[in-house]
């Protein structure tokens, strides 16, 4: 398992919405990939309905898990995007 923790910078530079387009980043990946928000949420990443719930919060720091076979490439594209850099 690769784990990873990331500030939260989004750009709102899309017609589609941040859920949205983390799905689309997060679906890329064969690794299941979770967000840890605080101490007491976890979203699967590849759900709309999961990352719909998750407010996002600029300069919020996240955590980032991946488990499976390209984990470290999951981790490196979400953290990116959540970064607001390209992934």
């Amino acid at each position: 398992m690769k784990r990873q923790e990331v500030v939260v910078n989004l750009h709102d530079q899309s017609e589609l919405s941040p859920a949205a387009l983390l799905v689309q980043v997060s679906c890329r990946y064969r690794s299941d990939i979770h967000i840890e928000i605080g101490k007491n949420k976890t979203i699967n990443a590849k759900s709309i309905m999961g990352v719909m719930t998750y407010d996002y919060r600029q300069g919020e720091s996240v955590l980032v898990t991946a488990e499976g076979s390209d984990e470290e490439e999951a981790v490196a594209g979400v953290c990116a995007f959540l970064n607001g850099r390209k992934s």
